[in-house]
C-alpha cells in the first residue's frame, strides 16, 4: 500500500487541496458540535464505496480536515473552569525570555494550552517541567497590527495568564522515554556548548545550528541574517538535515562499508535521524525533512522507484493529519514550496549551461538550486514578511559552502573537544557573521514588497503558466499570463484607491 503511494499512485497529492479546504474552514469558524460532522464523514465514505464517484472522496477529505482541526481546537483551547484557581500543567515550550517576564507555553492534563507569563527570578523552568501555579486565564488579544491572536491559534493557544506563584513538582516530566532521554541529551549538549571555550555569541550560534536553541540569538545579528536572505541558517532546516544525512551516509557506506540497499543501512539511518529530530525537540522544519528522507529510504527498502512529488505529497498529508494548523505556518508553506520548486525548476535551469571544470559545476549547481527555490518562495516571503533580500543568491552561494564546514567541524568538536578545533570554530563563525554583516549593510539590500493573498495567488498563476508556456510550448497559456498580470495590477489599483 505505502509503496504504491510512493511510486505510482498520486491519490494523496490530488486530495490535498480538499483536506486543506476543510482545515481552512474549520480554523475560520468558531468551535461547533462535531457529532453531525462525524456522521457526515462516515456517510460520505459509504457513498463513495457504493457509488465509486470521486466527488464523495473530495467531500470525505474536506470533512476530515474540518473534523480533525475542530477536534484539536476543542481539546487545546477549551478554557478550564473559572472557579479553579490552582492548576497543574507541564511546560511544553519556552516561548520567550524577556527582561521582566519569562513566557512559557503549558499544557494541562486535559490538553488545555495557554501562555504563562512569570516574573523573572532566580528559579529557571525548562521544557518538560511539571508545575503547580495559581492564575486566572484571559483571552489573548491583539495590541498591534500583527494578528498575534490568530498566530497563537495556529499553536492551539487562545489564553494567557500572569502568575507569581509557581511550584515545581518534577523535572523532565515526559511519559514517553524517547522524549525524556532526548530532552536530557539536548540539555547536556546545550550545557556543553554554553560552558566551553567558545565565545558566548558563537556558542549561541552553534546551539541554534545544531540543536535548535535560537531564543538567545542577538536580535541585531538575526536582523542582519534576515537582510542578507539567509535567516534559515539560524534555525535547523532541511538544509541542516540534508548535511547531517550526508555525513551519516558517508560514515555508513564509506567507513563501515555497509551496502546502500541493506536493511541495516536503512534502519540505522532512520533511527539516528529521528533520534536527532527528538533531541532538537521535533521542530516542524526537522520533522518535514526527516519524513521526506524516511519515505525515500522506506521506498528504497521496498525496492520501489520513487516519485519525489508523491513523497512530498504524502509528507504534507501526514503532517496535516497530525497537526492541521501547520497549514497556516509560514515555515510549512515555504518548505514545501521550496522543495517542489527546486525539484521542478532545478534540472531545467541547470541544462542552460554545462561548465567543464568541477568547481565551476558545483558553484553553478548551488546557484541553480538557489534560483529554483526563490522562484517558488519569493511570493510567499513577500506575503508573510513584506520584504525580499536582493543579494540572497550571492549570500546563499557563500553560506552553502561555509555552513557544511561548520556542521562537520562541530560534530568532530562534540566528539573530540580539543582547543585547536574550538579556535577554528570561533574563527570561522566570526568570519561568517562578518560576511553576513557586510551583505546586510550593502545599499538596496532589501526590497520592501507587501502583497495580499489574492495578489500572491495571481503571481503564482503567472509563474506557472509562463514557464509551462516556455518549456512545453503551450501558447494558449499566454492568456492566463496576461490575465494574471491585468488582475494583479487591478488589485493594486483598488488597494491604492481604498487607502
Amino acid at each position: 500500500m505505502l509503496s504504491s503511494f510512493l511510486s505510482k499512485n498520486i491519490f494523496l497529492v490530488r486530495i490535498l487541496p480538499f483536506l486543506a479546504l476543510g482545515i481552512v474552514i474549520a480554523f475560520s469558524f468558531p468551535i461547533v458540535e462535531l457529532s453531525p460532522f462525524l456522521i457526515l464523514l462516515f456517510t460520505s465514505f459509504l457513498a463513495f464505496i457504493l457509488t465509486k464517484k470521486g466527488i464523495f472522496v473530495s467531500l470525505f477529505f474536506a470533512l476530515l480536515g474540518f473534523f480533525i482541526t475542530q477536534d484539536k481546537l476543542t481539546i487545546h483551547t477549551s478554557k478550564p473552569d473559572e472557579k479553579q484557581d490552582i492548576h497543574c500543567a507541564t511546560i511544553i515550550s519556552t516561548v520567550k525570555q524577556g527582561r521582566k517576564f519569562d513566557v512559557f507555553q503549558i499544557e494541562t492534563n486535559t490538553g488545555f494550552r495557554a501562555n504563562i507569563l512569570k516574573e523573572k527570578n532566580s528559579k529557571k523552568y525548562t521544557r518538560g517541567d511539571k508545575i503547580l501555579f495559581t492564575a486566572s486565564f484571559k483571552e489573548i488579544v491583539n495590541y498591534s497590527e500583527f494578528d498575534y491572536k490568530r498566530y497563537m491559534k495556529t499553536q492551539y493557544c487562545q489564553y494567557y495568564a500572569v502568575t507569581k506563584n509557581i511550584a515545581l513538582i518534577s523535572h523532565n516530566n515526559f511519559k514517553n522515554p524517547i522524549i525524556r532521554y532526548s530532552n536530557i541529551l539536548h540539555n547536556k549538549l546545550k550545557y556543553r556548548l554554553n560552558n566551553s571555550l567558545l565565545k558566548k555569541e558563537n556558542a549561541v550560534f552553534l546551539s541554534a545550528l545544531l540543536i535548535g536553541e535560537k531564543k538567545n540569538i542577538d536580535p541585531s545579528l538575526k536582523e542582519k541574517y534576515i537582510n542578507a536572505g539567509v535567516i534559515h541558517v539560524l534555525a535547523i532546516s532541511g538544509l541542516h538535515i540534508g548535511i547531517i544525512f550526508l555525513i551519516l551516509r558517508f560514515f555508513l557506506l564509506k567507513i563501515l562499508r555497509i551496502k546502500e540497499q541493506s536493511t541495516i543501512y536503512i534502519i540505522t539511518s532512520l533511527v539516528i535521524l529521528w533520534i536527532y529530530a527528538f533531541v532538537c525537540f521535533l521542530p516542524s522544519s526537522v520533522v518535514r525533512a526527516c519524513m521526506i528522507i524516511s519515505l525515500v529510504l522506506i521506498a528504497q527498502l521496498l525496492r520501489r522507484k520513487v516519485c519525489i512529488y508523491n513523497i512530498i505529497g504524502v509528507t504534507a498529508f501526514l503532517i496535516l493529519i497530525i497537526d492541521p494548523t501547520a497549514l497556516f505556518q509560514a515555515g510549512f508553506q515555504l518548505s514545501f514550496t521550496a522543495y517542489t520548486s527546486i525539484i521542478y525548476f532545478y534540472p531545467k535551469i541547470k541544462k542552460l549551461w554545462t561548465p567543464k571544470k568541477w568547481l565551476s559545476m558545483k558553484i553553478w549547481e548551488v546557484i541553480c538550486i538557489s534560483i529554483s527555490a526563490q522562484i517558488g518562495t519569493n511570493p510567499l516571503v513577500a506575503l508573510h514578511f513584506g520584504q525580499i533580500a536582493n543579494y540572497s543568491i550571492i549570500s546563499n552561494l557563500i553560506i552553502s559552502f561555509i555552513i557544511p564546514l561548520i556542521i562537520y567541524t562541530s560534530i568532530i568538536w562534540v566528539l573530540l573537544p580539543i582547543n585547536i578545533i574550538t579556535l577554528f570554530l570561533n574563527n570561522i563563525i566570526d568570519k561568517t557573521n562578518s560576511i553576513i554583516s557586510l551583505f546586510s549593510e550593502l545599499p538596496y539590500t532589501t526590497a520592501f514588497v507587501e502583497t495580499n493573498i489574492i495578489e500572491t495567488i495571481l503571481i503564482y498563476c503567472f509563474i506557472i503558466s509562463f514557464f509551462c508556456m516556455i518549456w512545453y510550448k503551450k501558447r494558449k497559456l499566454i492568456w492566463i499570463c496576461l490575465s494574471s498580470v491585468i488582475l494583479f495590477n487591478l488589485t493594486i489599483s483598488i488597494e491604492s484607491l481604498m487607502n
